[in-house]
């Protein structure tokens, strides 16, 4: 299987094995690549990978005012399957 990805200006594409991702309409096609994807994460990814899901899936949540001792914003996302 093979994964591209370009980026810049406005030549963004992203593809698997020449088909644009925007083309596979076939549920079981897209689940075949899912699960062909995430057999070959490394564990050197796994945790891009969890945070990358959460974030793109989670339901979103923030502190109504940010941290009085560093001004960060505490954010949660949450995804429950």
């Amino acid at each position: 299987m093979k994964v591209f990805l370009q980026s810049g200006c406005i030549c963004d594409a992203l593809e698997v094995d020449d088909v644009s991702v925007f083309d596979i309409t076939d549920p079981n096609k897209k689940k075949e690549i899912i699960n062909y994807l995430s057999s070959n994460i490394d564990m050197e990814h796994f945790e891009e990978f969890v945070k990358w899901f959460a974030e793109t899936h989670g339901e979103y949540d923030s502190d109504d005012e940010p941290c009085e001792q560093c001004g960060d914003w505490v954010e949660r996302y949450t995804w429950e399957g």
